[in-house]
This record gives structure tokens, C-alpha cells and sequence, in this order.
């Protein structure tokens, strides 16, 4: 009766350990880009776990891929027949309380399944020190078809035992061998030792066993080993290296690891620049490690990489809950605060050391772990902005170009949209008093702007809403126009000279001011703020102010004189950056000349005074240059009257020559008269006479006679007529003898004297 039920007991666990790797397969398929990722560590794990304990940096890993095989051995310890059984049987005989152990041969070697189906086992066993040499192939149609696949893998092991072969794994003492023959298979073992090659140091560092990790592929062979070792000194930077063996050539790697308590370190990588160090930017690697990669955390939201022994992985090791409801995951909260002061430490030491290029490291990746519920994603926010940016905020780790440090919250760090925008941003920024001391290095500009919007990210907030030492475009404008208008109504091209250092020009300082709005996206500042300088000097709103095409300078200096502020109102040409702003729109020549024109009417009729003398006969000389006669009809001229303070006012014509009378045209001036007239000159009144000046204006008699030919002037003064002639006007001439009212009967020609 016994034997009976033994057997059923046996046989119900043989058929659920079938159901279990069944389901586990299953689940694995599910999600096999996530999981192909997994098998590098899952094997480097099983490996460490074969240590002995007494054993620190024995273990030596080689890792092959080659002729569609991958290879992964290691000189561990041998299997007892526990580990076989559960090797086979996919479970784990790690004890849960010895924390020297990540796993071994359980559930994670299922993880090669998605490689191959088949495995090929050699090793040793601990008892008999016996070599076995077996094919374990999972057969995943059904529960029932994979246990009688792992019941065949159970015999072939046996059979391999009896056979007694040598090693032929030399010193090594394990060895796995999968068949890469699927396309997917291929590209995820390719993925797998590319991010292998990149962990591998990290590995060596964090796990005191291995001694070496060596890697071939199709591309050559790499080995890793650490030369210096981690002290145990808590808080106490120190500098780790790993020698990698490329093929024939060596190359060090270098890192800067600090521990705290329990075991928590957190690690940069260096590099060696100009006789110095800087430190390097985490890239594409997962920034949490318990011992081994945790494979999805590669942007997770910390500059560096953090190892514990003591975190709470997920089950698919690809994350840490940090639900601070959960007991459990108080430990991984803990880690996480702890490594932020470990970082600040490390940021602290690479400053007080001179080291460069800060930024690069310090960026905090996003998004955050996408795994994280709500509350935790809301909990790492508060934790990495509190303690971790703040501290960083307040420690000097930023080079100015005189080479002195400060910290973050007393600098100006600049944003802009390219890497372009920030080194024009900085130039502008480098051109004011007092401002060049507080900014980074140029070429480290772009890098802390990149840092700043991390930072940023991580409040949910834009950089210039969450620190005040963040600059852009917009908030140059406005501190231009604060600072320039903050005494007077109106500022001026010299109160923005006054603010730049000495030999930065005004113009050309806002010239390279546009050129930034233009290419970073910020036009619409330049509408918003008074830093445009307008053609008398002053700082206005670009929609204020009007285009010069080409305004004669000429007309510039009449409207002054008309009291018409034209300067004011018309767009700095120096500005050649906002040659295509349209502003308020362009203003015409034409527009300008009419407007004179009717002003000098308006004081022709109101306050013809010495100003406006000055305009009328500079405003003639200008349009009769230009041979716009036209724009003279009705022309408002003065008289050559020396008897009288105010000008005496001649309107020229207003009619066209066909339609104007001799004697509404005046006289021109006296010295465009014939010479043998201007002798005569003092017989006729000056009150009808245009002035001299003009004639010194427009010397050339030929310009004269074309205004006499348009019926604008005269330069005769015998006034020729054809009226119709009345008694009266008979009885002034001759005197008639017949005593009979004479007139004429049609109009008749008629000569006067002007």
C-alpha cells in the first residue's frame, strides 16, 4: 500500500513539475524580446553561484559564439545530484537565507529556451568527480509531451555518467552549448553579448568571484579583468580598474565606485582628457545591478549605476518595486535615498579634484522606470529632486572660463533648442558686464542645458519655471529691456552700451540678439520686447516701428525741421538680421514725400517760420533732383521779401500748364531770369518774386526752363495775354478822338509788364 501511494506521489509531482516549466515556457514566449535580453546574465549568474565559498576571483567565464553555437562555460565547482536533478527539472536549489547566491539552475536558465530548445551539458560531478555530457531538449507542445522530454534528458544524463569519458573542457569544468539556428535566436544572442561586453566590468567590479569574463564572437575576443580591487571603505570614492583584452591589445577602463552601509555602491566610468579626468555618461546601460544587470532599468532615473545585494527585484528582474506602501519594498526605497547621497559624494570629490565636464554624467535619464506605478514614479521624483539635484545645485562643480568653480544655483545655465543656439546664446551672454564669471565653460554650455532639462523632467516642470539659474533667449530680452528702460520712459542704443563690456557693439551685440530669435524658434520675442533700436537711437517694439527701404536721408532731416519725428518711427537699417521682419510695414519714399509736402502746407498756412523756410527750399531742391515735377503744383515757396521777418508764402501753380495764366505763375527766382532783366530786378515788387535761395539750391538754368515750360514759373516779366478789352482799358491807352464807347469785339492779344 505504501509503494502504491509513493508512486502516485511521485508521479503527481513529476506531472506538476511538467504544468510549471509549461507555463513558465509559455509565459516566457509572451514577452521574448524582454526575456532573450535575460540569458547572458542568467548563465553569468549560475557560474557565480558555483563558486567555493571560500573562493574570491577564481571564477573564469568564457563565453563563444561562433558557427551558429553558442558556447558559455566556467572552471565553477562541480554538480551534486540535487543541482542535476534541478537543472533538469528546471527549479533551484538556492537557499533563500544565503544572500552569496543569485540563483542556480533554476527557472532563469529556462531563459535559453527562446535561444534553442535544445541544450548540450557537460560537467563534473562534486561526489565521484565523474564528466557527463547530456542534450536537454524541453518539448513545449504540452504539459505531458515536455515531461516526457525531461524524463529522456534524465536518461541521457545517466547514460553519459556510464559511459566514463574524459573532460574535454580542460581546465574548465562547465560548459552549455545552444544551437543558434532561427533568425530571432541570432539577433537576440548578437544583442545579448553586445550588452555583455558593455556589463562585463560592472560585473567583475560588483562580484568579488570572477576573476575573468572573456567574450568571442564573429567580431574577435574580448577578456575583462579587474587589476585593482574595491576596498571596503564606506563613503570613500575610490578609482576601480578593468583591463580589457581586445584581440593583441589592452585598454584600461576606469570607474569611480563608492559603498555605504549594507553593501549599497554606486559607480561612474572615467576616462583620462588632457592630462586630466572627467567623468562619463551611463549610456545604454541599466543603472541598477543586484550583483548582475537588471535588464529594462536602462533608464531608470539616475545618473549612475547603483548595486545592492539587498534590492527586491521584480520577477522578471528587469526592475525595483518601489511602492512605499509594500513592507517589503521598504529596503529598495532605502537603497535608492542612500545612493543619492553616495553620488552627491561622488560629484563633490570629482569637483574638489578639478576634474572637467561635469555635465556629461549628471544627466538624469527619462522616462522613469515605465514598470513603476503612479505613487512610485511620484516617490523617485521627490527623492532624485530632493536629494539628489538639490544637493548637486549647491556644489561648486561648474568651470567658468577663468577656471573657478561654482555651484549650479549661483550660475547662469543656458537653454536653447540646438547645440548651435546654446554657444550663440552664451557669446551674448559672454558680452555683458559682469556675466562672463558666471558662466560655464562654452564648450560644456550645451551640456549642462541637456542636464538642466533632465533635472527638470524630473520635476514635471520646464527649466525655467523650476531654477533660477536656467537662462533663454526670452528671459535675455526681457532682462535687456528691465535693465535699460528701468530710469527713463524711453532707453536708448547707450543704455544698452553702457551694459555691455568694452568693445562689444551695441548694434552688433543685437544684431547676433535677432539672428539667435530668428533660428531658435523665439521671433515673436522680438515683438514683445522694446529691443529694437529705431533710427534715433531708441529701443522700441519691432511692430512700433516701420521698414526703411532706402529713405533718402535728405527727407529725414526736412521732417525734422517739419517737427515730424520720422527717425523714431522707422527701423534701424544697422539691424540687417531683421531685414525680413515686415514690423509695422515698410514706408515708401513716396509716402514720405507727400507727407512732407502737405506738413510744409499745414505751416505754409499756420507758422510759416525760419524751419519751415529751411524745409520748403531743401524739400524743392530735393524733388526738382529727382525730376518729380509733378509733386511742385501747388508747392507752398517763399518770396524774395527782405522788408519783412516772416516769409511771404508763393503757391506755385496748382494747374497744369495748358490751363494757368502768366500772371498766376510767379516770377522765378531773379537770378534764373535772363541776364539783361535781372539789372532791372529792383523795378518789381519782391513779394512775387520766388527767392534767390532756391536758385542757389538749383543752379542749373536748364531745370528753369523746364519749370517755366510746366507753367510753373516765369522767368520773363512781360506777361503776354489774349483778353477781351474793355472802354475803360481802351480810354488808358492813346486817346481816342471820336467820342464813341469803344470795346473790342473778340479777345485780342495783349502785352503787360509783370
Amino acid at each position: 500500500m505504501t509503494d502504491k501511494f509513493d508512486d502516485a506521489f511521485q508521479q503527481a509531482d513529476a506531472e506538476n513539475t511538467g504544468q510549471r516549466v509549461y507555463y513558465t515556457l509559455q509565459e516566457l514566449k509572451q514577452y521574448p524580446d524582454a526575456t532573450r535580453k535575460r540569458w547572458g546574465w542568467e548563465l553569468l549568474q549560475n557560474a557565480h553561484d558555483a563558486r567555493q565559498v571560500e573562493d574570491k576571483r577564481e571564477i573564469i567565464v568564457e563565453i563563444k559564439y561562433e558557427q551558429e553555437e553558442l558556447v558559455f562555460s566556467h572552471n565553477g565547482k562541480g554538480f551534486s545530484a540535487a543541482e542535476i536533478a534541478h537543472l533538469i527539472r528546471s527549479g533551484s536549489t538556492k537557499n533563500e537565507t544565503d544572500e552569496t547566491t543569485y540563483g542556480q539552475y533554476g527557472t532563469g536558465l529556462l531563459t535559453t529556451h527562446l535561444l534553442s530548445r535544445k541544450i548540450q551539458i557537460s560537467g563534473q560531478l562534486n561526489d565521484d568527480k565523474n564528466w557527463f555530457d547530456f542534450s536537454l531538449v524541453r518539448d513545449d507542445d504540452s504539459p505531458e509531451a515536455l515531461l516526457k522530454s525531461l524524463d529522456k534528458a534524465k536518461d541521457a544524463f545517466k547514460h553519459s555518467i556510464s559511459q566514463n569519458k574524459p573532460s574535454q573542457l580542460g581546465d574548465l569544468t562547465t560548459r552549455f552549448r545552444i544551437p543558434i539556428i532561427e533568425e530571432n535566436a541570432k539577433r537576440s544572442v548578437k544583442t545579448g553579448i553586445e550588452t555583455l561586453k558593455q556589463c562585463a566590468p560592472y560585473v567583475l567590479i560588483f562580484n568579488e568571484t570572477f576573476r575573468s569574463i572573456s567574450i568571442k564572437d564573429y567580431e574577435g575576443t574580448l577578456r575583462f579583468e579587474v587589476v585593482s580591487y574595491p576596498e571596503s571603505k564606506l563613503n570613500m570614492p575610490q578609482k576601480i580598474m578593468v583591463i580589457e583584452h581586445n584581440n593583441e591589445k589592452k585598454k584600461r577602463r576606469e570607474y569611480l565606485l563608492t559603498q555605504g552601509k549594507e553593501k549599497t555602491s554606486v559607480i561612474v566610468p572615467l576616462k583620462s582628457h588632457d592630462g586630466g579626468t572627467i567623468c562619463l555618461l551611463v549610456e545604454n546601460t541599466p543603472r541598477l545591478f543586484k550583483g548582475f544587470p537588471l535588464v529594462g532599468t536602462e533608464f531608470f532615473s539616475f545618473p549612475a549605476v547603483i548595486n545592492s545585494p539587498n534590492f527586491t527585484v521584480t520577477s522578471d528582474r528587469d526592475s525595483v518595486p518601489l511602492n512605499k506602501d509594500s513592507e517589503v519594498n521598504q529596503t529598495n526605497l532605502e537603497i535608492i535615498e542612500e545612493a543619492c547621497a553616495l553620488l552627491v559624494d561622488l560629484v563633490d570629490y570629482a569637483s574638489s579634484n578639478e576634474w572637467r565636464y561635469q555635465p556629461r554624467w549628471l544627466n538624469v535619464p527619462l522616462p522613469l522606470t515605465k514598470s513603476q506605478s503612479s505613487p512610485s514614479m511620484d516617490w523617485l521624483r521627490k527623492c532624485v529632486g530632493g536629494n539628489l539635484i538639490e544637493k548637486i545645485r549647491q556644489t561648486p562643480i561648474i568651470l567658468n572660463t577663468d577656471n573657478n568653480r561654482i555651484a549650479p544655483e549661483k550660475a547662469k545655465l543656458l537653454l536653447a533648442e540646438s547645440e548651435t543656439g546654446v554657444k550663440a546664446l552664451w557669446d551674448l551672454f559672454d558680452g555683458i558686464k559682469g556675466q562672463r564669471e558666471l558662466l560655464p565653460k562654452r564648450e560644456e554650455a550645451m551640456e549642462w542645458c541637456n542636464t538642466v532639462e533632465s533635472w527638470a523632467d524630473v520635476y514635471q516642470n520646464e527649466p525655467m519655471s523650476s531654477f533660477k539659474e536656467v537662462r533663454n533667449g526670452r528671459k535675455l530680452a526681457s532682462a535687456i529691456q528691465e535693465y535699460t528702460r528701468k530710469d527713463n520712459e524711453w532707453s536708448t542704443i547707450k543704455d544698452l552700451q553702457n551694459l555691455l563690456r568694452d568693445g562689444v557693439s551695441a548694434v552688433e551685440w543685437l544684431n547676433r540678439l535677432h539672428d539667435f530669435f530668428n533660428e531658435n524658434g523665439l521671433r515673436e520675442a522680438v515683438r514683445e520686447y522694446y529691443i529694437v533700436i529705431d533710427q534715433s537711437g531708441c529701443l522700441d517694439k519691432l511692430s512700433a516701428l516701420h521698414r526703411d527701404p532706402g529713405i533718402d536721408e535728405e527727407l529725414k532731416e526736412i521732417a525734422k525741421m517739419l517737427g515730424w519725428s520720422i527717425r523714431q518711427g522707422l527701423r534701424d537699417i544697422r539691424l540687417t538680421s531683421l531685414n525680413k521682419e515686415e514690423g509695422r510695414g515698410d514706408m515708401t519714399q513716396d509716402e514720405v514725400v507727400d507727407t512732407l509736402r502737405q506738413k510744409l502746407l499745414d505751416r505754409a498756412n499756420e507758422n510759416p517760420d525760419s524751419d519751415f523756410k529751411e524745409a520748403s527750399r531743401r524739400l524743392f531742391a530735393w524733388i526738382v533732383n529727382q525730376k518729380d515735377y509733378s509733386r511742385l503744383r501747388g508747392f507752398p515757396v517763399f518770396a524774395e521779401d527782405t522788408d519783412s521777418d516772416d516769409p511771404r508764402i508763393i503757391h506755385l501753380p496748382r494747374l497744369t500748364q495748358d490751363n494757368v495764366l502768366d500772371n498766376e505763375r510767379p516770377l522765378g527766382p531773379i537770378k534764373s531770369w535772363p541776364n539783361d532783366l535781372q539789372d532791372y530786378a529792383e523795378l518789381f515788387p519782391r513779394r512775387h518774386i520766388v527767392a534767390n535761395i532756391f536758385f542757389e539750391d538749383v543752379s542749373d538754368p536748364d531745370v528753369w526752363q523746364k519749370l517755366e515750360e510746366d507753367g510753373l514759373i516765369r522767368k520773363d516779366v512781360i506777361i503776354r495775354d489774349c483778353r477781351e478789352i474793355s472802354f475803360e482799358a481802351l480810354q488808358s491807352c492813346s486817346p481816342l478822338t471820336e467820342k464813341v464807347n469803344h470795346e473790342s469785339e473778340k479777345k485780342i492779344a495783349v502785352t503787360d509788364i509783370a
